[in-house]
């Protein structure tokens, strides 16, 4: 999908999760860190917690001070309940739409998120793939 709508751009992946799909805040934030380190312009963060973890809202305000974009999904629990990072100030959070343009049935909604966008039918090179632009997280 990135090379379909920036053709041009530079991919850093980044493995952030053990081979079961886990991982932890400290670990999260240390690949946000090493992200902006390395020059990432913007962050794809299609990953979630519901615990506001210091490490990781220090690793996001790190990346914000070095003008890197933040984005981030709400979450796939159909709750009110905020998610991080996506809840965090600065980070552009992103519900899911259905076919129909409504709130697909498992994203999560509420006043932190910025905008929607399709989120169910997605062709597309593979399922769970991890890829972003300029970083992956």
């Amino acid at each position: 999908l990135i090379a379909a709508v920036a053709p041009d751009a530079t991919i850093m992946p980044l493995r952030a999760f053990d081979d079961s799909g886990n991982s932890d805040a400290f670990t999260l934030a240390k690949a946000i860190r090493y992200a902006r380190k390395n020059g990432a312009q913007v962050l794809n963060m299609s990953f979630g917690t519901l615990t506001d973890a210091r490490v990781l809202r220090d690793a996001i305000d790190y990346a914000r001070a070095g003008n890197v974009v933040l984005v981030a999904s709400a979450g796939n629990n159909n709750s009110f309940a905020p998610q991080y990072p996506a809840a965090y100030a600065g980070v552009v959070t992103v519900a899911s739409t259905d076919l129909l343009d409504r709130k697909a049935t498992f994203s999560n909604y509420g006043g932190y998120v910025f905008v929607d966008a399709p989120g169910t039918h997605i062709i597309s090179s593979g399922q769970g793939i991890r890829v972003c632009q300029r970083c992956c997280v």
